[in-house]
């Protein structure tokens, strides 16, 4: 089995970079809460890159393996804003 590194290097950044368009942002939340441990955060404007690329990880050993994922939460960033044709609250 690799090591975590090597399955990193090895596995994951190659996936990672076959969908440019799809930034991951990661959290390390294991000394703030006690259901999560680690958030990994999405960020694309092509949905289907990013539902490429999560099939492509649910075949490796990062699915269930390095980490259960317990919730998948898709959102839109200032959706209200753009709904209700007001500028967003947030800085």
């Amino acid at each position: 089995m690799l090591s975590l590194a090597e399955f990193l290097s090895k596995i994951i950044s190659p996936i990672l970079k076959k969908h440019p368009s799809v930034q991951m942002r990661f959290f390390d939340s294991e000394a703030f809460s006690g259901r999560f441990t680690d958030v990994l955060m999405w960020e694309t404007a092509e949905v289907q890159e990013y539902q490429f690329l999560v099939e492509r990880l649910r075949e490796t050993l990062f699915w269930g393996t390095y980490f259960e994922i317990v919730e998948i939460i898709p959102a839109i960033e200032n959706a209200y804003a753009n709904y209700y044709g007001v500028a967003p609250i947030s800085g």
